[in-house]
């Protein structure tokens, strides 16, 4: 199976994103921030209203109009999240590392491994040395090792059917991986030939050696 991606800053912006919320202690701190200060907001909003309003509150039309700025923040939290990792990319202490993920890759798969080529630079990584496969919405991700990783994207499929069906293959080989065959070294042919040889006649020279004497005590 064979691929070619082109992945741009926004997929590494997506892979930075997944993998702020992959962990437990950061997702759950992201969503409490994200939740957290828009529900404080609300209560505080409404406990004012309630303190200096002369007239009766209608709790539901309140409530139902402070609940939309609840979505809201959480987009706003969303896009200055976003931004943020936008800005570490550009980093210029991280310039190196983004540049080396930018591009385009090809990647193949087969029982007993990937194979990965930036320009004309193959490298191959058996599934045994991989770390873990990932299917995480519009992207798949393959841990090769601890700082490097393989964005496959599910744009760069005619249909998601494809998309889903390569990194399920992933998945599957990476369970599953089979032994990497290395190819044994070739034998030359003449120089066994012409050691056999040699050996053969060194045989019959000393079988010959105890017949001549054996003849001469016949004559004797």
């Amino acid at each position: 199976m064979e691929l070619k991606t082109e992945i741009t800053k926004d997929d590494l912006v997506q892979f930075r994103l997944f993998e702020m919320f992959r962990s437990r202690h950061a997702w759950w701190r992201r969503l409490v921030m994200a939740i957290l200060p828009p529900a404080i907001g609300v209560s505080a909003s409404f406990a004012l209203i309630a303190f200096t309003s002369a007239k009766p509150i209608q709790l539901s039309t309140t409530l139902l109009s402070m609940l939309f700025f609840i979505p809201s923040y959480a987009a706003a939290f969303h896009w200055l999240t976003k931004r943020g990792v936008k800005k570490q990319l550009d980093d210029p202490s991280a310039k190196m590392e983004t540049e080396s993920m930018l591009g385009e890759f090809h990647i193949m798969l087969n029982p007993e491994g990937l194979t990965i080529t930036q320009g004309s630079q193959p490298n191959f990584k058996p599934w045994a040395e991989v770390l873990s496969v990932v299917a995480n919405g519009d992207y798949g991700y393959i841990y090769t090792n601890a700082p490097s990783v393989v964005i496959i994207p599910q744009r760069c499929f005619p249909t998601d059917g494809e998309f889903r069906g390569f990194v399920k293959a992933a998945i599957i080989f990476h369970w599953n991986p089979e032994p990497v065959v290395t190819p044994e070294p070739a034998v030359d042919v003449d120089m066994e030939d012409s050691r056999s040889e040699e050996a053969f006649g060194h045989s019959n020279l000393i079988s010959a050696k105890p017949t001549k004497g054996l003849a001469m005590m016949q004559q004797s």
